[in-house]
């Protein structure tokens, strides 16, 4: 097995905490995957992983390892790309995590435009909440990640934090559209669409909540926004999002948003960030620079329309 082969082996193992489930990701009998663990560890003279019931757990040795391990892989896909750079190529991949709101109006016309340039170069987009994207970032499992106002952590880096304030969406026809602002407490005796615990909306929910000391009951809780866009434009009630994620309805007239004045509300941002001291490789780095510049335009056009 080369090297570059057992280091995937073992990331593999240590992002499952399964050998079973390391192994069907790979395509490999578990038995290889064991194998393989256990040949580096002879190698290593150190025991990288403990044995459970459920599954295994890095040890100390692991974890150490297992930095090793995705700092090897991140230099090796730079290396790639550079000697594709100097062979005068067009090719890379570029993996991003995304919040769903984003994915729609800004994420899949930034890769349609780019591509118009560089068409060889291929992407994926995975939609998961705030939590997981900035997950995702962290532990290596994509290259960019799309997030809505998340946490700082040592391990990110923040390439671009666009606001986009939470608002109230409803009908366009619904007697509150007109209002150049609410506050949590106009809306909490309405029918009601939120997001799940995973949603940075929500922790934003919850947080006003418990300084109001007040609960909301919704009617309905989803981890779809399309099904909190449709709630709203349906005229079932009111919901929570951000103007990015409703632009072509704002647009069409289908629905109206109002500014939350309540503080936590307006402090919201779409985030740009990738893994804190990596190298990224060419494509990655390119599209980085393009999506950050599609996030100020549409950031901008944002503030004078509709």
């Amino acid at each position: 097995m080369t090297a570059d082969a057992q280091l995937r082996y073992f990331l593999e193992v240590a992002r499952a905490g399964s050998i079973r489930a390391a192994a069907e990701r790979l395509h490999v009998a578990p038995s290889a995957v064991s194998r393989h663990i256990r040949r580096l560890e002879d190698e290593l003279g150190a025991r990288l992983l403990e044995r459970r019931a459920r599954g295994v757990v890095l040890t100390d040795a692991g974890a150490v390892y297992a930095r090793y391990a995705l700092d090897s892989t991140h230099a090796f896909q730079r290396l790639q790309s550079e000697l594709e750079m100097l062979r005068g190529l067009q090719r890379g991949h570029v993996g991003i995590a995304a919040v769903e709101g984003v994915i729609a109006d800004l994420l899949a016309r930034a890769v349609a435009r780019f591509r118009r340039q560089f068409d060889g170069v291929t992407f994926s987009i995975t939609a998961l909440g705030t939590d997981e994207v900035s997950r995702a970032v962290r532990e290596g499992d994509t290259d960019i990640g799309l997030a809505f106002y998340a946490e700082p952590h040592d391990n990110l880096r923040f390439i671009e934090r666009s606001p986009d304030p939470v608002c109230a969406v409803l009908a366009a026809d619904h007697p509150f559209a007109g209002r150049e602002s609410l506050h949590l407490t106009d809306v909490m005796d309405k029918p009601l669409a939120i997001p799940v615990g995973t949603f940075g909306i929500r922790h934003m929910i919850d947080t006003e909540c418990r300084n109001l000391h007040r609960q909301i009951v919704p009617v309905l809780e989803t981890n779809s926004i399309e099904t909190m866009r449709g709630f709203a434009r349906d005229g079932a009630g009111i919901t929570f999002l951000t103007r990015i994620s409703i632009w072509r309805d704002l647009v069409a007239g289908r629905l109206a948003a109002v500014p939350l004045a309540d503080a936590s509300f307006r402090k919201a941002t779409n985030d740009l960030i990738v893994l804190a001291g990596r190298d990224l490789p060419l494509a990655v780095a390119r599209f980085v620079d393009f999506l950050q510049l599609e996030m100020i335009r549409l950031a901008h056009q944002r503030t004078v329309a509709p």
